[in-house]
């Protein structure tokens, strides 16, 4: 079946929004002395978005029985659903590692303000 960008990013991208969004509000109750565990709800959704477009990744990417690798090539091989499948799948990840990064520095920062 024919997909298009729409269909590669929509949930994904709200994923990755909704995702950052918790996990930031989260962050920012921690910095004002609350505890806030469900700020990994947030990683949670972002993992949820990549999944979402991983079947579609692995076969763009050539993981699979090569008849439907090539079948969905033929089908979803345009530049744009190319970049629509790495950026659906890749953004949510980025997002994942760089809520890990930032609890790390802020837990340090606040490690350090309290000594």
């Amino acid at each position: 079946m024919v997909k298009g960008i729409s269909d590669f990013l929509l949930m994904p991208m709200l994923c990755f929004f909704f995702g950052m969004l918790v996990f930031f509000l989260g962050v920012r109750k921690e910095l004002d002395g609350g505890k806030a565990p469900w700020k990994w709800v947030g990683v949670l959704i972002l993992g949820i978005g990549s999944y979402s477009v991983w079947e579609s990744f692995a076969l763009f990417v050539g993981l699979g029985d090569p008849t439907d690798v090539t079948g969905f090539r033929d089908l979803n091989g345009g530049k744009k659903n190319s970049l629509a499948i790495i950026v659906g799948f890749l953004f949510p990840i980025l997002g994942m590692i760089g809520c890990v990064i930032a609890n790390i520095v802020i837990g340090k920062r606040k490690r350090a303000e309290q000594q």
